[in-house]
């Protein structure tokens, strides 16, 4: 009955090792879940914060083109009114030049 009992005794705590050691790697394995979890969540707050951070530079360089673009069609615009006052005023000189010229042959007859 004590070998019995001896084999009994071995059997349950073997049992209760195992149970101790599955219950350990378990825990382990939550553990390490919990950790890629929480990983995982991380660097997808990072592609978050990535993503905006480019968003910001992608949206400050396109401002920053069409306000060169916008500036650049502005000096454009002023030198083609500028060109177009100095040739207004190249006409209307040559046109008192003629008229003075003129009012000067009438005199002389």
């Amino acid at each position: 009955a004590d070998i019995a009992q001896s084999d009994s005794d071995q059997y349950s705590s073997g049992v209760a090792g195992v149970l101790s050691t599955k219950e350990r790697l378990d825990a382990e394995k939550d553990r390490c879940t919990s950790d890629v979890s929480s990983q995982m969540s991380a660097m997808g707050d990072l592609k978050v914060e990535s993503d905006a951070l480019f968003k910001v530079h992608y949206d400050e360089r396109e401002a920053y083109r069409k306000k060169k673009l916008e500036e650049k069609r502005d000096a454009e615009e002023r030198a083609e009114k500028e060109r177009l006052r100095l040739e207004e005023e190249a006409r209307l000189r040559e046109e008192a030049r003629i008229q003075a010229e003129k009012d000067a042959k009438k005199k002389k007859k």
